[in-house]
């Protein structure tokens, strides 16, 4: 299982999901935390709805601070939430 953290300090750039994209191309990225995303819940599900992944939880942005994405695809575990805030998502692997 391939897992990629990253801090990227927002995903307003239009690249931001061609990126993704390729990089879940080149290395089969199963699970993607994307931390300080500094962007609202209806922006960031319509990204997140295009990077290529089969789930995902978002934790919104408080104005520009903040925002916790995870992403993930279904494979041989089963991935649920246990709990969220504004500063984590618990999500057993």
């Amino acid at each position: 299982m391939n897992y990629l953290f990253w801090n990227c300090r927002g995903v307003g750039a239009w690249s931001f999901p061609g990126l993704i994209r390729e990089i879940n191309r080149t290395h089969r990225v199963d699970v993607l935390a994307s931390l300080e995303t500094r962007a609202s819940r209806r922006k960031a599900t319509k990204v997140a709805s295009k990077l290529g992944f089969q789930n995902f939880h978002i934790v919104d942005a408080v104005g520009y601070n903040g925002g916790v994405w995870v992403l993930w695809n279904v494979g041989e575990w089963n991935i649920k939430l246990i709990d969220a805030t504004s500063q984590f998502i618990h999500l057993p692997l």
